[in-house]
């Protein structure tokens, strides 16, 4: 729109709206499956690849996608970004498998919608706008999102996603 101001912001005031982020969910009780406080370290690396771990009311597909994820997490260990899984539900056994490889997980809940589409399944819907929850991953510079069904052919051709 002409005319338009868009705000620019150093790197100190997105530190200080970040820092302002983690306060207001430190001190509000979320969910009960919501990780308090909610963890914000220092991230390692300054770029991330993150994919969802949703739940699914099938428990062989959500054996295929734990699998599938643990493949998108090997195929990736060499890189030079984190992966991270956001989770949707809580599974310790599949928190440790997931962690062996190398992934940081974190616990989240779904993001609340009153969307109602008629040709997908409410979960599925649910795990679909999951995937914004990688916006608040702001201990990174850039992170990239991914679905476990992405073929990752090399870990520096994926790189190549932080760059663009």
């Amino acid at each position: 729109v002409s005319g338009t101001v868009v705000p620019s912001y150093s790197i100190q005031d997105l530190k200080d709206m970040r820092d302002e982020f983690y306060n207001f969910i430190d001190s509000s009780n979320g969910p009960w499956m919501e990780q308090n406080p909610f963890p914000h370290t220092d991230a390692s690396k300054n770029v991330a690849f993150a994919s969802v771990l949703g739940w699914n009311p099938n428990e062989d597909q959500n054996k295929l996608y734990l699998d599938a994820m643990r493949v998108a997490v090997r195929s990736l260990k060499d890189a030079a970004a984190d992966f991270v899984v956001l989770m949707m539900y809580h599974d310790d056994d599949a928190e440790a498998l997931l962690t062996s490889e190398g992934a940081i997980v974190k616990h989240v809940v779904p993001m609340k919608h009153s969307l109602e589409i008629s040709h997908f399944e409410p979960w599925f819907v649910n795990i679909a706008l999951t995937k914004l929850r990688a916006f608040e991953l702001t201990t990174y510079d850039r992170v990239q999102v991914l679905d476990v069904d992405t073929y990752m052919k090399s870990a520096d051709k994926m790189e190549k996603l932080f760059e663009s």
